[in-house]
């Protein structure tokens, strides 16, 4: 999509962190954008901020969790900046506990916001752009936590959901490509976000008393404001990656080598067949 002029994007998580930097980037490229935010007074404050550049913007009250709620925001976009072009799935919460201590409304709490809110997005746009027959692009965020295993972070739901990010949107850029419409799966590294706070602020059940953060959270917040990412640096390499249909969009390639070790781990355990009287067939497996 080389030209960017007059589109329409739909940006969840768009009133902070890499959301916020999507927006600020799209606009640089006098696009319409909807901003959509759970925080109603923050979606409406970076309204009124980008209004006052020029920026045609539109707040939307958007729980990525809600499906009715997301036709309601389709149609109130439509309406206001016409049918959407780009949508990037961008929303994300975390949680800090291994595995094994994770409570349950606390692993569906994740999923429900990361994995099946990027979903309702796919739901909600994707067939519309379909019927449109004008192409498009869709931007789904996963994390390198998505790519490897982290060894110290206790972040297994975290990960466990964006690994199911870039699984879903690789089908689907395969889905979606004889239609003309481009899929980016965005994997970034420390970004400068409030995903961390976040993680206390809106995490399920009783919220009457303070929550502490914990050791773990404490370090990865000052690590994030340390060495993170500027977040609109992450949202020119999205506007990049739309305009060129880039594939994944690593913004941090140091990474890599814990990308490598993954791979290599797995093509390691490439056998020949357990059973030898079913040997592989070349044309079916070719085809699947």
């Amino acid at each position: 999509m080389k030209q960017l002029e007059g589109k329409t994007v739909f940006i969840t998580g768009g009133a902070s962190g890499i959301g916020f930097g999507m927006v600020e980037a799209f606009a640089v490229h006098q696009t319409k954008i909807a901003i959509a935010d759970v925080d109603s007074e923050s979606v409406e404050a970076r309204a009124q901020e980008l209004r006052a550049l020029g920026a045609k913007v539109l707040p939307v009250v958007l729980d990525v969790r809600d499906r009715d709620s997301w036709e309601r925001a389709a149609r109130q976009t439509e309406a206001a900046l016409g049918p959407v072009d780009i949508l990037c799935n961008n929303a994300g919460v975390t949680a800090y506990k291994p595995l094994a201590e994770t409570p349950p409304e606390e692993w569906d709490w994740v999923i429900a916001v990361n994995l099946t809110g990027t979903f309702n997005g796919i739901h909600t746009f994707a067939q519309r752009m379909i019927d449109r027959k004008a192409g498009g692009h869709i931007v789904n965020t996963a994390s390198t936590a998505g790519l490897y295993s982290m060894k110290n972070a206790t972040v297994g739901v975290y990960a466990a959901s964006k690994y199911g990010v870039v699984g879903m949107s690789e089908m689907l850029r395969k889905e979606l490509a004889p239609h003309s419409i481009g899929v980016s799966i965005l994997c970034p590294g420390l970004v400068k976000t409030n995903i961390g706070p976040n993680a206390i602020k809106l995490r399920p059940g009783p919220q009457s008393a303070p929550v502490e953060p914990t050791p773990l959270q404490q370090r990865l917040r000052a690590d994030s404001r340390r060495y993170g990412m500027d977040p609109r640096k992450v949202g020119d390499r999205v506007v990049l990656a739309v305009r060129h249909n880039d594939y994944y969009v690593i913004t941090h390639p140091e990474f890599r080598p814990f990308v490598e070790e993954r791979f290599r781990t797995l093509l390691a355990d490439f056998k020949e067949s357990a059973d030898p009287e079913l040997p592989l067939d070349p044309d079916w497996t070719a085809k699947a």
